[in-house]
């Protein structure tokens, strides 16, 4: 574990250790380590064969879904740089984020292409579009390449381009609620470096141990992940996809007790609900093991009530 230096490599020392180990969930779709790896690599392939160069971004305009973690790593894998986009955000706000870094591939589902058709005939240096599922009805891109996820998924093995720890991995967009979203640039070893220190920091993890993701993926919530990829532990998108207090408490009766990172306003919801709802501090302990907080501060009185519970 120790001696994995690039993202994606987590991944494949998971599978390495424990093959058949759950890896993500995402509603009915349950993937193993080597399942998860199989993926993320032949999507790699796939990118690499479509022409992405070595620190080309890679934009990824995806609800919460089994896509979307893999496209993630596999990006990373060929040698790329990813760019998660906020699935609620219009399309002259994906156009903005697309065009302000350059991205060279898109990776998103047909319902959402017809709604970006036209910013797309903006983004100049977009050459490929890959979506998830066949389009209903066409649409007219007569600059960019249109491909199946499925036909990457079957391409034959490639090698991504060599990268190394200080290289870029990602760039993540801030809000834009105070002007524009800006892309903050994420290396290989800022997002290693995060999850060694949460394990000497903030919590031990298990491979047993499932994190939640309840916030989005395009925030940068998601590194939060990292720490649990390097144990081998379960990744769970909530069967909704979105963020609902008594799903998750369910959820983490289901499968254990969940660990996730979430926004003040989140976790004083979810001391809304236990309260309301009037759920034991014993029950709690069993849907949640660790909530890590950030974005914004908490008030006082919200870190005492949930502290309660």
């Amino acid at each position: 574990m120790l001696n994995t230096t690039l993202l994606h490599q987590l991944i494949t020392a998971s599978a390495e250790r424990a093959p058949d180990a759950p890896a993500l969930t995402a509603g009915k779709t349950s993937l193993s380590y080597r399942e998860l790896d199989d993926q993320v690599a032949s999507i790699a392939a796939g990118l690499v064969g479509l022409g992405l160069d070595r620190g080309e971004r890679v934009g990824i305009f995806l609800d919460k879904r089994t896509e979307t973690v893999v496209a993630s790593f596999a990006a990373a894998r060929a040698g790329g740089v990813f760019v998660p986009v906020n699935p609620i955000l219009k399309p002259e706000q994906v156009g903005h984020i697309l065009r302000d870094c350059s991205a060279r591939v898109l990776i998103t589902s047909p319902e959402r292409l017809p709604l970006l058709a036209d910013t797309l005939a903006h983004c100049h240096d977009l050459r490929q579009v890959i979506l998830t599922g066949p389009l209903t009805k066409p649409v007219d891109l007569p600059a960019t390449g249109v491909s199946q996820w499925a036909d990457l998924l079957a391409a034959p093995p490639r090698a991504g381009h060599r990268v190394i720890d200080n290289d870029m991995l990602a760039i993540l967009y801030t809000s834009g609620s105070t002007g524009r979203p800006k892309g903050v640039m994420i290396t290989h070893r800022n997002l290693m470096t995060m999850g060694l220190g949460y394990f000497c920091d903030v919590d031990t993890i298990a491979a047993h141990d499932t994190i939640a993701y309840a916030a989005p993926m395009s925030h940068g919530a998601g590194i939060y992940a990292i720490p649990h990829l390097m144990a081998g532990a379960r990744h769970m998108v909530p069967p909704s996809g979105g963020f609902d207090p008594a799903e998750l408490f369910a959820l983490g009766l289901q499968v254990g007790p969940l660990s996730m990172f979430a926004a003040p306003t989140i976790v004083k919801r979810l001391v809304d609900h236990a309260e309301q709802a009037d759920i034991t501090p014993e029950r709690c302990a069993h849907s949640f093991k660790t909530i890590v907080y950030g974005g914004a501060p908490m008030y006082a009185a919200d870190i005492q009530r949930a502290l309660r519970i």
